[in-house]
C-alpha cells in the first residue's frame, strides 16, 4: 500500500499555474511516489495488467470530479510505474473518492489484475487510513 499526500492545486487539470510552478509540483510529486512505492517494497507481476486501486480521501467535503482527480495524480502514477520499474501503460486504474481527512491523502494498492474482489481491497485499505 502506498500513502501519498493530497496533490498539489498546480497538477489539477483545470488549474493555469506557471509552467514552472507546475513543472516543479510534478517533479516533486513524481519522486514523491517513487520514494513511497519503493518504500512500500511492491513488487509487480512480470506481465499482463497492473490494477492500482485508489482511494482519494479529501480535504474538505467539496464535490469532486473523478477524472480530475485521475488526471492530476499523472505524476503520482509515472513515479510509481519508474519505481516498479514497468510502463504506466499496463496499469488498469480504479479510482475510489472516501470520507475526507484533514488534510487529505491518496491511498494507491497495487494488485494483479483480479487477484482479489475489490470490495475485500477496499475493506482493507480502509482499515489501514
Amino acid at each position: 500500500m502506498i500513502q501519498l499526500p493530497w496533490f498539489p492545486n498546480e497538477l489539477r487539470p483545470n488549474a493555469r499555474p506557471h509552467f514552472m510552478a507546475k513543472s516543479k509540483a510534478t517533479k516533486k510529486a513524481r519522486e514523491w511516489a517513487f520514494m513511497a512505492t519503493k518504500a512500500a517494497q511492491i513488487f509487480p507481476p512480470r506481465d499482463g495488467p497492473i490494477r492500482l486501486i485508489v482511494v482519494y480521501y479529501p480535504k474538505t467535503r467539496n464535490a469532486l470530479d473523478m477524472d480530475n482527480c485521475v488526471a492530476a495524480s499523472k505524476a503520482y502514477f509515472d513515479g510509481i510505474a519508474q519505481a516498479l520499474g514497468v510502463n504506466d501503460s499496463r496499469f488498469v486504474i480504479s479510482p475510489h473518492i472516501a470520507e475526507p481527512v484533514k488534510g487529505g491523502r491518496i491511498i494507491v494498492e497495487v494488485v494483479e489484475q483480479e487477484a482479489r474482489p475489490i470490495g475485500e481491497i477496499l475493506a482493507s485499505m480502509d482499515r489501514a487510513a
